[in-house]
C-alpha cells in the first residue's frame, strides 16, 4: 500500500530559523497591517501616478526605469509585512523544533561514541569520570527530550491547520506535512499569509469607499491603493517564479546530473568488478535508480507549483488591467467599490490556488531520499 509521504520539513533555507527570533517578532492582526501598509502602499500609488508623467528613459534625470527601481524596493518592504502572520510564526517555530532535534541527535551519536570507552565503574580518585551507566542516563535524557520535541511539533501542526482553517482553508495532517518538508514550502505558507492579508486590506479599502461616496477624489486615491495591491500580488508571484525557475530547479538538474554520472560510475564498475563485489555495486545501484526517481517525483512536484503560480499570475493579472484602467478612467465611487468586491470574491479561488497536491511515494527510502534531496536544495539558494 502506497503511504503519503510528509512533504514539506526540509525547506528553502528555511528550515532553520532561530525560535526566539519567531517569539519575539510581533504578529500583525487586521489592524496593525492596515497601519503597517498604509505608508507603503500611499508611497507606491504616488510613484505610480508619477510614473505616468515621465518618459520612458532618459540619459539625466528621473525616468520611468528609475520609478519602477524604487517601487520594486517598496513592494519588497511591504512583502516582508504581507508575508508575516500567525501561520508562518508556526512554521518558523517547527522548524526551529526540527533544527534543535537535529542537534540532540548529534549529540546522541557523541554520547555513544563516548560511551565505548567509559568504564564500567567509577575509580575512587576518578570523580569527574563518567561511566557507561553515566552515558546511558544522559542518553535517555537526551532521547527524551527529541521525543517531547515531537509533541511540540505536532502542535505547531495543528496551529497551522487551525491557521487554514481561519483563512477557509482545510488541510489534513498529512498536507501541512507536506508544505513543510519541500523546498518551496516556505513560499507557499508565505504565500497562503499574503492572500490573507491582501483580503484584509481590501475590505478596509471597500469601507473607506462606502462611508463616503460624496469624496470622488479620495475614493480614487483609495483605490490607486488598491491598483499597487495587486501590483504587489504580482511582484510577489513573479519572486517566487524566478525562484522556482533560478534556484530550485537549476539545483536540481545539478542533483540529477551528478546522480547520472555516479550510475554511469557504478555500471563500469559492475562490468569489471568480481563476484564478491558486485553485491556491494548492485545495491549502490539500486539506491541511485531509488535517488532517480526520487529527483523526477521532486521535479514534478516543482513544476506544479510552478505553473499554479503562474496561472494565478494570469489572473491576476487580467484582474489588475481591469482595476488600472478604471483607476485612470472611473469617478464614480460606487463603481470603484464594486471593482474591489469583486476581487474580493475571486481571492477565495485565487487563495487556494497555490497549493500543491500530496505526492504518493512507495516506501519510508524514497521519502528519506526526498528529505536529502531538500536538504541538498536548501544550500542552492
Amino acid at each position: 500500500m502506497k503511504r503519503m509521504f510528509n512533504f514539506y520539513g526540509l525547506c528553502l533555507a528555511f528550515l532553520v530559523p532561530a525560535l526566539s527570533g519567531t517569539e519575539n517578532t510581533p504578529l500583525p492582526n487586521p489592524g496593525n497591517v492596515w497601519r503597517d501598509t498604509r505608508r507603503p502602499l500611499s508611497e507606491l500609488r504616488e510613484l505610480r501616478d508619477e510614473k505616468t508623467t515621465l518618459p520612458t528613459s532618459r540619459w539625466i534625470g528621473r525616468d520611468q526605469r528609475s520609478v519602477e527601481r524604487d517601487m520594486e524596493k517598496i513592494k519588497a518592504r511591504l512583502l516582508e509585512v504581507l508575508e508575516h502572520s500567525e501561520l508562518t510564526a508556526h512554521r518558523d517555530a517547527y522548524h526551529a523544533l526540527v533544527a534543535e532535534q537535529e542537534v540532540l541527535r548529534g549529540r546522541v551519536r557523541s554520547l555513544r561514541e563516548e560511551q565505548l570507552s567509559a568504564p564500567n565503574e567509577r575509580a575512587r580518585h576518578q570523580v569527574f569520570t563518567k561511566t557507561r551507566d553515566d552515558y546511558a542516563r544522559e542518553i535517555g535524557e537526551v532521547l527524551a527530550r527529541i521525543e517531547a520535541l515531537d509533541d511540540d511539533r505536532l502542535e505547531r501542526i495543528e496551529a497551522m491547520r487551525a491557521e487554514y482553517a481561519d483563512m477557509g482553508i482545510s488541510l489534513t495532517r498529512d498536507q501541512v506535512l507536506f508544505y513543510l518538508s519541500s523546498v518551496s514550502g516556505s513560499d507557499i505558507m508565505a504565500m497562503s499569509a499574503l492572500f490573507h492579508h491582501t483580503r484584509s486590506i481590501n475590505e478596509q479599502l471597500e469601507h473607506l469607499i462606502k462611508s463616503d461616496p460624496g469624496d470622488l477624489e479620495s475614493a480614487r486615491r483609495y483605490y490607486g491603493v488598491h491598483v499597487v495591491l495587486l501590483e504587489t500580488l504580482q511582484f510577489a508571484h513573479d519572486r517566487m517564479i524566478e525562484k522556482i525557475e533560478d534556484q530550485y530547479l537549476r539545483g536540481l538538474s545539478d542533483l540529477e546530473a551528478e546522480n547520472e554520472a555516479l550510475i554511469h560510475e557504478t555500471e563500469a564498475l559492475l562490468a569489471r568488478s568480481s563476484p564478491d563485489q558486485r553485491a556491494i555495486l548492485l545495491n549502490n545501484r539500486d539506491l541511485q535508480d531509488i535517488t532517480a526517481r526520487t529527483l523526477q517525483a521532486y521535479r514534478q512536484h516543482l513544476d506544479q507549483v510552478r505553473e499554479q503560480v503562474t496561472q494565478r499570475r494570469a489572473q491576476l493579472s487580467v484582474r489588475h488591467e481591469i482595476a488600472a484602467n478604471s483607476y485612470a478612467t472611473l469617478r464614480v465611487s460606487s463603481a470603484l467599490a464594486t471593482q474591489i468586491e469583486q476581487l474580493l470574491r475571486e481571492l477565495n479561488t485565487l487563495q487556494s490556488m497555490h497549493l500543491p497536491e500530496l505526492l504518493p511515494f512507495d516506501n519510508a527510502v524514497i521519502e528519506e531520499k526526498f528529505r536529502a534531496i531538500t536538504r541538498e536544495l536548501e544550500g542552492a539558494r
